[in-house]
């Protein structure tokens, strides 16, 4: 019962417990109460007839008070209800309890009305039954209410069950199944008995599950009423299909949520589907995007029958480059080309006739104003429409007309060639052609060559023939082969197939074919001609390899052999890679083995290439190319021993070098004296003569002069002993003679030095054959090299004896020694013990060569040693001891007295003439000077001089042009004629000689010689 039911029911009770409280006298307000009840009112008594009705009983069912007393329900009640109704009104009157039933009664205006019906049974206060007193309450609406949904509830349920292709169940507020349908059991597996009561989660991938996808969803239908949404869901048997789900939340009339309605439908085809056309959507967008031919979408455009124009609705990226056009969409034909028909006046009927809906079409045009051909494809799917698919085929059109002009060419080479050109088919050897030169190599007409056949042709089997077009197709090139003649004859051709089309069983072959005959000769020829130049290279000395184009050993000579140490000999090596020769041959870098490897394959003309054996020997290499009639045969690699060139070269980079050195040297000693001779000269110009500064001054100059009087001696005497141009004045004297002379000249040297000079003598004569001025001057120089480099303090010995048939001479010091590996350069000349810039010591490096040269010149050695630096050296010079002695005395000079003569001097240099003039006079000459060679003959013809000092290098005439003129003036015949000058060698005072000199000083002058010439 609803509400209103209730309060119905509370008010009857009201009624009734005041009716049996107040006082029966007051009839009239008790009716008057029940009247003013809305609900409808009465009361039965013990047999259940009606007593009492309301005023709302009486309007309900449209009668009066009077006519209700007394009478039963039965005519009130529909006859479906009302057997039930008083079936159960009466067994609630027999046994005096309550009564309630719903039924149905007839209104007063004839509509059956569904009224619920309550009696409570009443009694007197001594517990008498006296009827019941009862209430209606018309509860139509609702029942129709509840029919409707009713109704609707089975129509749903027809519905739900009638549905297979959607799951639809309930569920709770807690996510909990609370129905299930046969859709939803085909869909997911589950029967209803195992699904309902589980958690809606088991639908979900593990993913979702950890996601709370299960949780959000149902939040979300919350929030919004509903959630649809389409994902993976899974059924029982653990398999996936797409799903659409639909879930609502599902509210009472207060708005309180009872749970949700969920729907879902199996779009697994669906989404395939739509993948699938997806993927033939981007199929298609990437065929249209990235095709290499144009493609355009086009609008017909019609006048009548006629097709007149098109309209590009759309076109491809690649529409642009291979048409050639931009910006075309929107555009016509005819606006963008020109001229469209000119080349194909037909062409717009065609597109017409396929956008009509006719067949697809094909076609080759070419467009004029594009200068362009095109290979099109025409077909349509809506009427007035069409899509193109065209290419660019220009360059293949281009391409056909080259490919026919080159069969026109080939077939004009073909006829006119020189070589005999076959065409034949591989599988059964036919000849499918021949050209004229062919025909006439055989002697054959074309139809009897193919008559023939290839095996009528060749000078053996078919499989031969066959062979050359294997080898053609693996690239092997030509072979020779004997052809026959049609007389019978044969004659040897080199042949060469080259394939025409795919390799396979049956394929077409040019075979070219030329006579070789000539050449055969010539081949015969030239290995004769090669045997006797390889008999020629094996008999040369210097070693020669013959390298093919491959990079293979045609020939080595013996020498190779030999002189490279090859274990192999020059037979063996035939055949082989020419690389090993290279790697035992070249002691060079890794580099330098891939630069000669480079060349080999280069095949590259190299002449001078360096080859530094492991033992030190050097050879230069020459790669030579080897050609024959113009075709590269191969290289000739030849071997030219340079070990002792080198040696040499490497001697006179070293002597340049020293030479260097010395000039540098010699320009710095003839340098040093200029300063001190200059500063003399200020202060002889400036002093008194004879005066202290005047004495000092003049010294200066003289030891200056001395010294560098020295120098050139040393020098001319270098020059002279190299060019063996010295002649010594042998003697038989005695070495210890030599010593003391020597050492006594030199002592003032040593004691101003601070150095001790000692001498050991041998007990008896030391003799031997030599030229004493030269022997002073090797041990002059030996002692001036030990007092040079002996500090103050220390000392030097001279030791004099014999060892076997040796005379020796040892000078030891204490000096400043030398490293032992410099000891052997020590004798080189212009080798220097001390290379600083200060040269505080001096001199050349001369010294120790004259030492040498002058030893050798007498036949004898001289050695050095030392103990190292700071430790001192000894110098040994060896002689050979004098044959038994031929005199007992010794030859003495005497020297005649002098007396003052008249001396010409002529001398181009102002300074020297005048200098020299000035000695002469001191010394009590007569002296005259003349500065050139013509005013010196006329100077002698007018003072007629009893000796002419005389220069060679004159400006006007030379030396000895004077001479030659003074000795043949008749009247100067007894002048004394004197050469002064730098030109000194032996070869200038021979010439000196000659012109008339009687003797040649070398400048400057000795004075003391140039006083005993006098």
């Amino acid at each position: 019962m609803d509400e209103k039911g209730h309060r119905a029911g509370s008010h009857l009770d009201l009624v009734r417990q005041e009716a049996e409280h107040a006082p029966r006298a007051s009839d009239a307000r008790f009716q008057t109460m029940a009247d003013e009840s809305p609900v409808i009112l009465w009361e039965s008594d013990t047999n259940g007839d009606n007593k009492f009705a309301n005023q709302t009983f009486c309007d309900f069912f449209g009668v009066t008070v009077d006519e209700v007393k007394g009478k039963d329900w039965q005519p009130l009640l529909h006859p479906e209800d009302a057997p039930s109704h008083l079936e159960g009104f009466s067994k609630a009157v027999r046994e005096r309890t309550a009564f309630s039933s719903e039924a149905r009664h007839r209104r007063k205006d004839r509509e059956w009305r569904w009224l619920v019906v309550q009696a409570h049974p009443r009694f007197s206060p001594t517990g008498e039954f006296l009827g019941h007193v009862g209430v209606c309450v018309d509860v139509t609406e609702r029942k129709r209410t509840e029919e409707a949904l009713r109704e609707s509830e089975e129509r749903f349920r027809l519905l739900v069950q009638g549905v297979r292709d959607c799951a639809i169940y309930m569920v709770a507020p807690d996510g909990t199944v609370t129905s299930w349908t046969a859709a939803a059991e085909q869909i997911y597996g589950y029967r209803e008995e195992e699904i309902v009561g589980q958690h809606r989660s088991l639908f979900f991938t593990d993913e979702d599950r950890r996601a709370e996808v299960p949780r959000r969803e149902l939040e979300e239908a919350v929030a919004h009423g509903r959630c649809e949404h389409e994902a993976w869901r899974v059924r029982k048997d653990e398999t996936l299909f797409w799903a659409n789900v639909l879930i609502t939340a599902l509210r009472d009339d207060a708005g309180k949520l009872r749970g949700f309605a969920s729907v879902h439908r199996d779009f697994t085809v669906r989404r395939k589907s739509e993948t699938a056309l997806r993927e033939s959507e981007e199929r298609y967008r990437s065929l249209f995007e990235h095709m290499s031919e144009g493609l355009a979408y086009c609008r017909m455009l019609f006048e009548g029958e006629r097709s007149s124009d098109f309209v590009f609705l759309d076109v491809n990226p690649a529409f642009d480059a291979v048409s050639g056009l931009k910006d075309v969409v929107g555009k016509r034909v005819s606006e963008v080309v020109p001229g469209f028909q000119e080349s194909d006046p037909g062409i717009l009927e065609r597109y017409g006739k396929v956008a009509r809906l006719g067949p697809p079409d094909r076609f080759e045009t070419y467009v004029k104003s594009l200068g362009r051909w095109f290979d099109i494809s025409v077909y349509s799917h809506a009427p007035g429409t069409f899509v193109t698919v065209f290419d660019n085929i220009t360059e293949r059109k281009r391409a056909e007309e080259a490919l026919r002009e080159q069969e026109h060419r080939y077939r004009w080479l073909f006829e006119r060639s020189l070589d005999a050109v076959y065409v034949t088919r591989h599988s059964d050897g036919r000849i499918l052609d021949a050209n004229p030169a062919a025909c006439a190599l055989h002697g054959m007409s074309v139809d009897e060559i193919r008559e023939r056949g290839r095996a009528g042709l060749v000078v053996a089997d078919d499989q031969l023939a066959k062979g050359l077009v294997r080898r053609a197709l693996h690239g092997e090139g030509r072979t020779e082969l004997s052809l026959l003649r049609k007389d019978g004859t044969t004659f040897p051709a080199e042949v060469q197939s080259i394939i025409l089309g795919p390799e396979e069983a049956d394929f077409t072959a040019f075979v070219i074919a030329r006579d070789i005959t000539e050449r055969k000769r010539g081949e015969q020829m030239l290995r004769g001609t090669l045997q006797r130049f390889y008999s020629v290279l094996s008999s040369m000395d210097n070693p020669v390899l013959l390298v093919t184009n491959e990079g293979r050993i045609e020939f080595a000579n013996p020498s190779l052999c030999r002189t490279f140490g090859l274990k192999e000999s020059p037979e063996e090596l035939v055949g082989k890679s020419a690389l090993e020769v290279v790697r035992v041959t070249n002691n060079g870098p890794d580099d330098a083995v891939a630069r000669i490897l480079e060349i080999v394959r280069q095949r590259q003309s190299v002449k001078g290439e360096e080859v530094v054996l492991a033992d030190g020997r050097t050879f230069l290499r020459d790669f030579v190319p080897l050609d024959v009639d113009g075709e590269p045969r191969g290289r000739l690699w030849l071997h030219f021993d340079i070990t002792e060139r080198k040696r040499v070269e490497d001697a006179v980079r070293e002597e340049d070098r020293r030479k260097a050195e010395f000039l540098a040297v010699l320009s710095h000693e003839l340098r040093n004296p200029l300063a001190p001779i200059r500063n003399s000269i200020f202060l002889l110009e400036r002093s008194a003569p004879g005066s202290k500064q005047a004495i000092h001054a003049l010294g200066v100059i003289r030891r200056q002069t001395e010294h560098v009087t020295r120098l050139i001696d040393d020098l001319l005497d270098v020059t002279r002993i190299s060019r063996g141009k010295i002649v010594l004045k042998r003697t038989r004297v005695d070495l210890r003679d030599i010593v003391r002379w020597t050492t006594d000249d030199l002592r003032s040297l040593f004691v101003q030095a601070g150095v001790d000079l000692h001498i050991d003598d041998a007990s008896g004569p030391v003799w031997i054959t030599a030229d004493p001025t030269r022997m002073t001057q090797v041990l002059g120089n030996l002692l001036q090299n030990a007092v040079k480099f002996t500090p103050s303090g220390g000392s030097a010995i001279v030791t004099v004896g014999t060892k076997g048939d040796h005379a020796e001479l040892r000078v030891r010091d204490t000096g400043v020694g030398m490293e032992p590996d410099k000891i052997a350069h020590m004798f080189a000349p212009f080798a220097q013990a001390e290379m600083t810039l200060a040269r505080t010591k001096g001199g050349l490096g001369l010294g120790l060569a004259l030492v040498k040269g002058l030893a050798e010149m007498h036949g004898g050695t001289v050695e050095a040693h030392s103990d190292g630096v700071g430790r001192g050296a000894e110098f040994v010079v060896r002689l050979p001891l004098a044959e038994v002695e031929e005199r007992t005395g010794r030859e003495r000079l005497e020297g005649a007295g002098a007396r003052p003569r008249t001396v010409l001097v002529i001398e181009d240099n102002m300074d020297a003439g005048e200098t020299l003039a000035e000695i002469l006079e001191f010394q009590g000459h007569h002296a005259r000077v003349a500065r050139d060679g013509r005013s010196g003959l006329k100077l002698a013809r007018e003072l007629h001089p009893e000796v002419v000092l005389c220069d060679i290098g004159l400006p006007d005439i030379d030396g000895y042009d004077v001479a030659r003129e003074i000795r043949s003036d008749e009247a100067l015949r007894g002048t004394r004629l004197v050469a002064v000058s730098g030109y000194a060698q032996p070869e200038d005072q021979e010439r000196a000689r000659e012109a008339g000199f009687d003797a040649h000083l070398a400048k400057p002058p000795d004075i003391e010689e140039l006083a005993k010439l006098l």
